[in-house]
């Protein structure tokens, strides 16, 4: 992929976050009760949740990327800035 060293070092860190992330939501969600036992097993419930998850991890992911790929940017800025 062409990455650099320090953003090859980051992206275990961010793929670790948004697990972490979804996680969390995912128990976020189980607390607040949006599954019925009775709609679960039916899927009346199921398919919408488990699309917004992905959604959200879809764009968890893309800003994460986008972040990581603009880190050396973002190191050049900041140097630029000392001068």
């Amino acid at each position: 992929m062409g990455l650099s060293e320090p953003v090859t070092q980051a992206l275990p860190h961010a793929v670790r976050a948004v697990e972490e992330i979804l996680a969390q939501a995912a128990a976020d969600e189980a607390e607040a009760g949006r599954l019925t036992g009775e709609a679960a097993t039916q899927g009346r419930e199921v398919w919408p949740v488990m699309l917004s998850r992905l959604i959200r991890a879809i764009i968890v992911a893309a800003v994460l990327a986008m972040v990581i790929e603009s880190l050396p940017d973002i190191k050049r800025y900041l140097e630029l800035r000392e001068m």
